[in-house]
C-alpha cells in the first residue's frame, strides 16, 4: 500500500526539489545585483576619478567594488539563512493531484545547506558585481573627474 503512494508522490517530490534549485531566481538576483552595483559606480564617478588621480591602480578599484558586492551578497546570504531558520518551525502542505492526497513537509536547515546558501549568495554577488567593477576600474581619470551634471 505504501509503495503505491510513494510511486504516486514521485512527481510532486521532483517538482518540489526542482523548485528549490531553480536558476530563474538566480538570474534575477544576478541582474538585480548588477543594477545595484552599476548604480553605485554611477553615483561615485568623481570619487573613482579622484582615487585614480591619487595613483590608485585599476586593480585596487576593481577589488574595492568586488568587495562591496561580496559584502552585499554576504548580508543577503545571512538574511536567507535567517529566513530558512524561521521556516523550520512551519509545516507546509500541498495537494498531490495524482492521488488527491495532501503532502505535508517541513524544511530543515542543516549546516551543509547553510554553507551552500552562503556560497551561492557569494557566487551570485560576484557574478553580478564583476561587470560594474570592471567598468569602474576602466573609467578614464579625466572623464570621471569632470563628469557632466555632478
Amino acid at each position: 500500500m505504501w509503495a503505491h503512494y510513494r510511486e504516486k508522490s514521485v512527481t510532486m517530490a521532483t517538482f518540489i526539489r526542482l523548485l528549490g534549485f531553480t536558476f530563474i531566481f538566480a538570474l534575477g538576483a544576478i541582474l538585480g545585483g548588477t543594477m545595484t552595483m552599476y548604480g553605485a559606480v554611477a553615483s561615485r564617478t568623481r570619487e573613482i576619478g579622484m582615487l585614480r588621480a591619487l595613483g590608485f591602480p585599476r586593480s585596487k578599484i576593481l577589488a574595492v567594488f568586488l568587495l562591496e558586492s561580496l559584502l552585499i551578497g554576504a548580508s543577503a546570504g545571512v538574511l536567507a539563512i535567517g529566513g530558512g531558520t524561521a521556516l523550520q518551525f512551519i509545516t507546509l502542505s500541498t495537494m498531490n493531484w495524482g492521488t488527491f492526497s495532501e503532502l505535508a513537509f517541513r524544511l530543515t536547515l542543516t549546516p551543509g545547506s547553510a554553507v551552500t546558501t552562503m556560497a551561492f549568495a557569494l557566487v551570485i554577488s560576484m557574478l553580478g558585481g564583476l561587470p560594474p567593477a570592471i567598468r569602474a576600474a576602466r573609467l578614464p581619470v579625466a572623464n570621471a573627474l569632470y563628469a557632466p551634471g555632478r
